[in-house]
């Protein structure tokens, strides 16, 4: 091979490179090939835009330029972003680093999941080795790309619905994660705030009301029960007890598998005991049971309504697929041409997919007594099949703000009949604005688990996008969505965060640390020895009991291990250690980073290279000090910040808290600390950036100075 991955290291969370995951390679390029920028840059970039045009189903992103890019290495990191890209993945940030070995080289790229980066990364050495090297003759593109790779990316891709609701997280910055390793299970918030997500089910959806749902027969029997309007129907076993119901419920009639969602096995129109008698087997086939719904067939409009959380978010009108006639073109002429359609295609972003001419299509224009060859009159439209489903070239029309009140409280009353928290329905009705009740209107189905394509992608009308009201039904605007976070670097670092978890405990939280000792979860040691690193915290966080966590960082993690969570509520930094980053920046600032615009930094103003890290900063910054208001703080104080200043007083130590010029509260240690020396530096520098958390956590001042009270009186202190 021309070009071998020697090693790789992966970053799943904030790290020396990037806030976002990365994985960094360790490549190397045999000396017997003669690298030549000319030659590779057009081959991987004709590589690239042939993988380009083959049509899929998800999004895909503009590609970044390769042409005007020097060094194989540069080269290299963007063909990889660039396959991500393709796979439906948003990722551009991408980062070389000269290696001293000749030959070698190092790069850096962004990546949405491990998995993905890794097989982007290998099939990127691949595809160069076979396109520019030519040491891979065997090697086929389309079937690695789409296949293998393909077949991975797709694997951890959110699915529609999810796509939806992790983009409305996302924008109330709500962490998101998944242990699931196909992506498919995702998770929100963190500790005790956690809130899961498959598909469009969520916790809160009731396993018995969507096991209900799944039953068309049950789902028929409770609507009916409850004085809902639902269409006649029965259930049968046998071919002959089919017809026999087909007669008694009068033709046209539907069948259905009772336990399938969808369209699955479904068929419409049902006109003669023939027909049943034909049906009747797949039907069977499709269920578990062998069960099939009979059910009367309602000539009028399907509408596809969605509730959230007891509230109506889309109705939409569902339209089969269909062509109007120009007077002139065929109807499989006016296929053609309605497929060319910029809306029409397999990609998600698109509204509608393209018509098939199959033998379902044959089928029904048989029944119809048309062929493809006839030519429709103008203005005529020539419909294709009888469902409505998107996938077979059917569209929709929100209809969200025409329901009628009666219909839109007919469909809260159907949805919490089942509990649920979440529910499409299935209605046929002339017209929605009118009352269902007065048109003879009914409901069909319960749907859980919907894909939101009719209410995200109309064909007509507005776009109805469900996320924002999903997460709004988990998170409540004002609720926690995430447990914060304390996080602690430098000297006494396990001392300070032993003493936070005791100040947020005072206050009545349940409070996980992860230190050099080990971890402790709601007050209970459950393990020991060094979890300061992104594993430690991860057990933490994913605890349900977490509903504070303090972290004790070690810097020297951070290089190889990165950080381990996406957010900080606290960045403290009581010393540096020397290490930077690959852009020369103090090592902290991977953290520090975190905080946003109403967190905290809060920095011992007593070490000037620590003082340093607020620089540049956008969140509030507090520093404090031993030594009373030094110069730095008193500048800091000037701005208008915050400090928290220990003073010798004739009796003892005083710590005051300071509001620019205004002091907001004092703490008197009677005595000061009675340990000496090296005990007595330990007691002070523990004590100040602990009181910090706590103040800016505002947690009252009587709690504090009875948690200080119970920490001096284990040093032997005299009083507080």
């Amino acid at each position: 091979m021309a070009i071998t991955i020697v090693r790789h290291l992966s970053f799943n969370g904030p790290n020396v490179w990037s806030r976002n995951p990365v994985i960094t390679l360790w490549l190397r390029v045999d000396n017997r090939f003669e690298v030549d920028l000319a030659q590779v840059n057009p081959s991987l970039s004709g590589c690239i835009a042939e993988l380009a045009e083959i049509e899929t189903s998800h999004t895909r992103y503009e590609l970044l330029p390769i042409d005007r890019v020097a060094g194989l290495d540069a080269v290299l990191a963007i063909f990889i972003l660039n396959l991500q890209r393709l796979a439906g993945f948003p990722v551009d940030a991408r980062y070389v680093s000269s290696v001293s070995e000749a030959g070698a080289f190092q790069i850096t790229v962004e990546h949405p999941h491990e998995t993905v980066g890794l097989a982007a990364s290998r099939l990127a050495v691949r595809l160069s080795n076979h396109l520019v090297f030519g040491t891979e003759p065997t090697f086929d593109v389309l079937t690695e790309f789409n296949l293998r790779f393909g077949a991975i990316a797709g694997s951890r891709r959110f699915g529609r619905a999810a796509e939806s609701i992790v983009a409305a997280a996302r924008a109330r910055k709500i962490p998101i994660s998944h242990l699931d390793l196909s992506a498919k299970l995702i998770e929100f918030g963190t500790g005790a705030y956690r809130q899961r997500i498959h598909g469009s089910m969520t916790s809160r959806t009731p396993s018995i009301g969507a096991t209900i749902a799944s039953d068309k027969q049950l789902t028929n029997h409770y609507l009916r029960a409850a004085g809902l309007p639902v269409a006649r129907g029965k259930v049968v076993r046998r071919i002959d007890l089919a017809v026999e119901t087909a007669r008694e419920i009068g033709y046209p009639v539907v069948l259905k598998p009772i336990d399938q969602g969808g369209s699955t096995a479904v068929f419409l129109d049902i006109r003669s005991d023939d027909q049943v008698r034909e049906c009747f087997p797949a039907v069977a086939a499709a269920t578990r049971s062998g069960s099939v719904l009979i059910e009367e067939n309602r000539m009028e409009n399907e509408y596809r309504i969605l509730i959230v959380n007891d509230q109506l978010i889309a109705a939409s009108l569902r339209i089969p697929a269909h062509v109007i006639g120009d007077g002139v073109s065929t109807i499989e002429k006016l296929v053609e041409i309605e497929n060319r359609d910029p809306r029409r295609g397999k990609r998600e972003s698109l509204p509608l997919e393209k018509i098939d001419i199959d033998s379902e299509l044959f089928s029904y224009l048989a029944r119809s007594f048309r062929t493809l060859g006839d030519v429709p009159a103008v203005g005529e439209r020539v419909q294709l099949r009888l469902s409505a489903d998107i996938n077979t070239g059917g569209f929709s029309i929100d209809k969200t703000d025409d329901v009628h009140p009666d219909n839109v409280a007919i469909f809260r009353q159907a949805t919490a009949l089942f509990g649920l928290d979440i529910a499409s329905i299935d209605v046929v009705a002339s017209d929605i604005s009118r009352s269902i009740r007065a048109t003879s209107g009914a409901i069909l189905d319960i749907n859980v688990g919907s894909g939101f394509i009719f209410e995200r992608y109309p064909g007509e009308g507005t776009p109805r996008d469900p996320g924002p009201a999903i997460n709004d039904m988990l998170y409540p605007v004002g609720s926690r969505v995430r447990a914060p976070i304390v996080a602690v670097s430098g000297e006494f670092s396990t001392e300070i965060c032993s003493f936070v978890a005791r100040l947020f405990e005072a206050f009545g939280e349940r409070v996980s640390s992860s230190t050099r000792e080990g971890i402790v979860i709601d007050r209970t040691r459950i393990l020991t020895g060094n979890s300061a690193n992104p594993n430690g915290f991860g057990i933490a966080l994913n605890n349900p009991s977490t509903e504070f966590m303090v972290a004790e960082i070690d810097p020297s993690i951070l290089t190889d291990q990165g950080l381990g969570f996406s957010y900080c509520d606290v960045a403290m930094v009581t010393s540096v250690a020397g290490i930077n980053t690959p852009f020369g920046d103090p090592i902290e600032r991977v953290f520090t980073g975190l905080c946003d615009p109403s967190g905290y930094l809060i920095l011992n103003a007593d070490r000037s290279e620590v003082v340093k890290l607020m620089r540049g900063v956008e969140t509030n910054v507090l520093l404090y000090s031993q030594n009373g208001k030094t110069a730095c703080v008193a500048e800091h104080l000037a701005r208008g910040g915050r400090a928290l200043i220990g003073t010798r007083t004739p009796i003892g130590e005083s710590i005051s808290y300071l509001f620019g010029e205004e002091t907001a509260h004092t703490i008197s240690i009677e005595g000061g600390y009675s340990a000496a020396g090296e005990r007595a530096r330990l007691e002070s520098g523990v004590m100040l950036p602990a009181l910090a958390a706590a103040l800016v956590h505002e947690i009252p001042i009587e709690t504090i100075r009875q948690a200080v009270l119970q920490r001096i009186g284990e040093w032997d202190t005299r009083s507080v």
